[in-house]
């Protein structure tokens, strides 16, 4: 495999499609950056990429690119995302249902808060062992493990470790969830976003096989695709005031309504699992996040998986 092209969108372009407005024929989405606060209206060929963001240099030294393995997920996706957002409905079973776990796997996974978090993790290692320290069966010192290696580590986890959390995501409860015309969701450059009300002291709680464990999937202003696990559905269609509908939504694939004050919550978790970026269809649809950045201005910077025991990191635990 060699690179077509040296731009690589860690979130690809046809999902920010969705959230972008046409002008002159080109799409156009309004941009936050997280670590100074500004904002400015870009075309989305030009945010949430890096140069040569999903290639390597093999051990001869040669050009390998991982683009055309996303390239085929991503027109695929394209597909499937397309018709959810134009019919309101995500498919039941079948290959769509298996891609779409695929394609939810892969942006997890491709996403760059993934290589910050293995970078902050070696800097633990680092200081806790010492440069000279080796992983078991690794003639390498930790204190020699640079950027390329993170990266190339990465892009071969992705392709090992895709199909492992696709099945996971498939064992969830899938909801297409539906937000009021006046509370339009975000997109950020970590669009897959984890939650769980369910206490577990002294325990993660963001990893996919934990119960309370939600999954959060923005893929337009108007919708997002929201995974909750078995037990939380079961509470959901007791308590819930609109559970008919969850009952239809599970039965059919149909949109559930979701609350503003959702909506807003839904949102904040991507402007909390934000590497750099987050993304609107309009400058005041990121008015929440400059706000968010303002009372808590720690989240300019990022924040790690660590705290909460991952979830890219750990999302198969």
């Amino acid at each position: 495999m060699t690179p077509k092209s040296k731009k690589h969108h860690y979130v690809p372009q046809y999902l920010l499609r969705h959230f972008a407005v046409l002008q002159g024929g080109n799409p156009y989405v309004w941009v936050l950056d997280k670590r100074d606060g500004r904002v400015r209206r870009s075309s989305i060929r030009e945010v949430a990429h890096e140069n040569a963001y999903n290639a390597i240099l093999n051990h001869k030294g040669e050009p390998l690119s991982f683009e055309p393995l996303l390239a085929k997920i991503d027109d695929i996706g394209a597909r499937i995302i397309a018709e959810i957002n134009r019919t309101g409905r995500i498919p039941l079973a079948g290959q769509d249902r298996v891609w779409l776990s695929y394609v939810m796997a892969s942006q997890l996974l491709r996403a760059p808060r993934v290589r910050s978090d293995d970078h902050e993790l070696l800097q633990r290692l680092i200081q806790r062992a010492g440069p000279d320290a080796r992983f078991e069966g690794d003639e390498q010192r930790i204190g020699d493990i640079t950027a390329e290696d993170i990266k190339a580590s990465c892009l071969v986890g992705l392709q090992e470790e895709v199909p492992s959390i696709a099945k996971l995501l498939q064992r969830l409860q899938w909801f297409l969830s539906q937000g009021p015309t006046s509370a339009p969701f975000l997109i950020s450059d970590s669009p897959i976003a984890f939650s769980n009300m369910f206490p577990r002291p002294g325990r993660g709680t963001l990893g996919l096989k934990v119960p309370g464990i939600e999954v959060h999937f923005p893929i337009s202003p108007r919708y997002v695709l929201h995974l909750i696990c078995p037990e939380l559905t079961k509470a959901a269609l007791v308590t819930l005031p609109n559970r008919h509908e969850f009952v239809q939504g599970l039965r059919e694939g149909t949109s559930t309504s979701m609350q503003a004050e959702n909506v807003t919550f839904t949102n904040s978790l991507q402007v909390i699992e934000a590497h750099r970026w987050v993304f609107g269809r309009s400058r005041a649809d990121l008015d929440l996040a400059l706000d968010m950045l303002r009372t808590s201005p720690e989240l300019a910077n990022g924040l790690t998986n660590f705290a909460d025991g991952g979830a890219a990191s750990s999302a198969a635990t």
